[in-house]
């Protein structure tokens, strides 16, 4: 196994383990453990046992709760009598005010416009924050979702009309879309077969894509394309200062065959 480290350029530190089985084992950086297992698998044929085989129940509480802060404001938002007025006064981004009230910024992102709205952006999220969660952990992924969100809430406020009310997460989703394939990609420079790899990643951000540029939704309302821009740049950036070593994790992972 050794030499199957050393071929892909992952660093690794060696020991015996003693025991009813005696052996030898190989720790590697935790962001390189998947790398590892793939190639060593690769090499053996077969797969070996990996550390998010299990159902990631954590990841997934974490994003679920956060989708269910948003349908209970939602939804009780729905029951005020002038729901534009609501959304104002609770913490929308309104072109002219967010500059007086910076806080508008952080906000607007738990506000939506109706439940399908909180549907369809909390789907996003389960699919992009659930793997940055099992990699990266709560904190980075939480910095990448709320650079995105500020980042395209500046950039949708730039390109507005005096006056237009801007709400929504969909910024932030954008960006752990960005940070996703930028961790995706990363990681399959290391991986063998990655050609598969890129070619699997590319194909999701094709699909991916036009949705975050189409200016309407299928139900005919408006969508801020610039907060979908502004957010996805800012989650590369993020994710990429992230894998290349900014807040990395410094833990280990064992890499064993039996």
């Amino acid at each position: 196994m050794r030499e199957v480290l050393e071929d892909v350029g992952i660093p690794y530190r060696s020991g015996l383990m003693a025991g009813d089985e005696p052996g030898v084992f190989f720790t590697v950086p935790r962001e390189y453990l998947e790398d590892a297992q793939a190639a060593i698998a690769d090499r053996l044929g077969r797969n070996l046992p990996g550390p998010h085989d299990k159902f990631p129940w954590r990841p997934v509480q974490i994003v679920g709760s956060v989708i269910l802060l948003h349908f209970a404001i939602v939804f009780a938002m729905i029951g005020s009598p002038d729901a534009g007025r609501g959304l104002i006064r609770t913490g929308a981004l309104l072109k002219g005010a967010t500059v007086d009230q910076p806080w508008r910024l952080l906000t607007s992102l738990f506000l939506h416009s109706d439940p399908l709205h909180v549907f369809w952006n909390g789907a996003s999220m389960i699919v992009f924050a659930v793997p940055l969660l099992i990699e990266r952990g709560v904190l980075r992924t939480s910095l990448i979702y709320f650079a995105s969100g500020i980042g395209g809430a500046v950039t949708a406020l730039y390109f507005a009309w005096t006056g237009t009310m801007i709400i929504g997460s969909s910024g932030a989703v954008a960006g752990l879309f960005g940070a996703w394939v930028v961790q995706t990609l990363h990681r399959s420079r290391r991986a063998s077969l990655t050609w598969r790899a890129r070619i699997r990643t590319l194909g999701i951000a094709m699909l991916v894509l036009p949705s975050l540029l189409s200016p309407i939704t299928s139900t005919g309302n408006p969508v801020s394309v610039s907060s979908h821009l502004g957010g996805l740049a800012s989650g590369v950036v993020v994710g990429a200062l992230l894998g290349g070593g900014l807040l990395k994790r410094r833990s280990g992972g064992v890499a064993r065959v039996e």
